[in-house]
This record gives C-alpha cells, structure tokens and sequence, in this order.
C-alpha cells in the first residue's frame, strides 16, 4: 500500500538510522583503504626512481611494466569495491523502504524493466540495446505497477546519442486491448504549426495511422497514433483527455503514452529515480527523498489518469 511521505519516513527513520551509520563506517574504511593504496604507489614510484639509477635497462622495463600492472590492479579493485559498496547501501536502503509500505513491493537494484516489454510498449526503437536499473513494483489503492530508470542509446558517426533517458512506467490498465494506442507530446505542431504539424505527423508512426479525436486543446498537447481508429477514441475519452492534459501542464512535454495488452506505458524522460551515493546523507534531507521523489511521481501519474475508478473492467 502507497504511504504518505511523512508516515514513511517516520516508520523507516529507526532503520535508515542504523544505515546512515552504517554508511559513514563504510566511507571511512574506503577512505582509509584509498590513503593505503596510495601510499604503496608513492613508495613504488620511490623504489622504480631508486632502482632506475642502479639498474639496467631491462630491469628498469620490467619493473615499470610491473609497477604499472600493479597501479591499474589496484585502481580496479578499488574502483570495483566503491561500486560494490555502493550498490549494497542503495539496495539495503530500497529494501528498508518498500518493505514499509506493505503489500506487493519490491525493489532490485541492479534489474530493470525486461526488454521485452520496454520494447513492446511501443514507445522505443525495438533495434536498440536496453540499460537501465532501479527495478521498483508496487501497487496503489487496487492499481499495480513497476517502473526503473531506461537508457537507450545508439552510436551515430559522431559517437553515442541517447534516444531515451528517463523512468517507464508499466501500470496494469485492468482492460485487455486488442490494439495500441501511442500518445507523444506533440512537438510537430509546435515547431511547424497546426497545418504543416498535422501534414507531418499523417505519415503515421511504426506502421500506425494518427488518429484525429475533437478535443483541440488535447490536440494541441498530443499527437495520437494507433492500430485501430474505434478503440483509440474509446480509451481516450474525452475525461481521459482532461487528465492528460492536466499532467503535461504538471510536468511539460516529458511524458509518452502507450495503451496495449492492458497496460498503460508512460515515458517519462530526463527523470531518474533513485540513486545513492557513500557521500550523500540518508537523513534528514538526502537518499529518502530521493528514493521516495520517484514513487510520489509514478502514483501521481495514477491518481491523474484515475487508473483506480476501475470504469473499464477486463
């Protein structure tokens, strides 16, 4: 069950305690690991100097690459263990948090949502490689959803470009759609006007055909695309067009929609959720309201779409 923030955080603040301890045991010993670990270096430097003065040609190559070897040996090991560390707390941290909110919760660190059905929600190139982390499932009021952090990039001649970076949002629609329905902030009409957009955006997206409903300020927001003309208008009611209007006034042109296979798909881009950091406190101010930032949003988007009327049954 979704939990406002301040009785979450009064419910877990006992635990984040023990972690915010936790933490700055862990960013001391790294610390002192990292002082260690250069020490040895300057005193190999020393000693190659040293041995250097003394020593033949094939001595000095052989120590230097022996030096060198060593150095990168232990910038990997340090690198690997910052990272381990790191991944432990965020996962400890998420773990301490979803399991308050009682119900279906779950939080993975290291997963995401599976590339099937990121590409199946239509809202991504299917050619592409799929990143991503922050695998989060939960449920709000009778609505179930799971949501993670998405990278999808490609490699053009000029090096990489990122096609999609943000959170998709996966949120049971508790209606079996035969088609899909994508809805895309409508960027045409705006750089081209209203004529010129509509020209552009008639020659359809992924094999769908646009669709043209009646509500022009929804018009004016999205351009709509979908495999079946009939069950686009029926999912897009003009109720359902008011709460998604309202949710692009809240959050700008950063949110994608996709109806299929009873699911709502939302893209969310340039948001990121969780993230955590040995440096940043847990408490008062830092890693919870991060954490907690990305829920508040996805069950924001539910509660604006009003995903829990139940008005469609499956």
């Amino acid at each position: 069950m979704y939990k406002p923030k301040v009785e979450l955080l009064h419910k877990v603040r006992p635990k984040l305690v023990e972690l915010e301890l936790q933490r700055k045991e862990t960013l001391k010993a790294r610390r002192k690991t990292e002082w260690t670990a250069l020490l040895l270096v300057i005193v190999g430097i020393a000693l190659i100097v040293l041995l250097t003065t003394y020593s033949g040609e094939h001595v000095v190559s052989a120590l230097l690459f022996g030096s060198f070897t060593c150095i990168g040996i232990a910038v990997y090991y340090l690198r690997t263990a910052r990272l381990k560390a790191k991944d432990e707390l965020q996962q400890s941290i998420g773990n301490v948090i979803t399991e308050a909110m009682e119900g279906n919760w779950s939080y993975k660190a290291d997963r995401h949502l599976r590339p099937g059905l990121v590409k199946r929600s239509g809202l991504v190139a299917k050619s592409r490689p799929i990143y991503g982390n922050n695998l989060i499932k939960g449920e709000h009021g009778d609505t179930k959803f799971s949501f993670s952090n998405i990278n999808i990039s490609s490699e053009g001649k000029d090096g990489r470009s990122d096609l999609f970076g943000g959170i998709l949002v996966a949120i049971d629609f508790n209606k079996e759609l035969k088609g899909k329905t994508l809805v895309f902030p409508d960027l045409a009409q705006n750089a081209l006007g209203p004529w010129l957009g509509k020209k552009v955006q008639s020659f359809g997206w992924a094999g769908l055909d646009l669709v043209y409903l009646e509500d022009p300020i929804f018009e004016k927001a999205f351009a709509v695309y979908g495999s079946d003309q009939v069950e686009a208008r029926y999912i897009l009611t003009p109720h359902m067009m008011s709460n998604m209007t309202r949710l692009r006034e809240r959050y700008g042109d950063r949110l994608s929609f996709s109806f299929m296979q009873g699911t709502v798909f939302v893209a969310i881009e340039y948001e990121r959720s969780f993230e955590s950091d040995l440096k940043v406190p847990i408490l008062p101010e830092g890693t919870f309201y991060h954490f907690y930032k990305s829920i508040d949003l996805v069950t924001d988007v539910i509660d604006h779409l009003q995903l829990n009327t139940r008005i469609w049954s499956k």
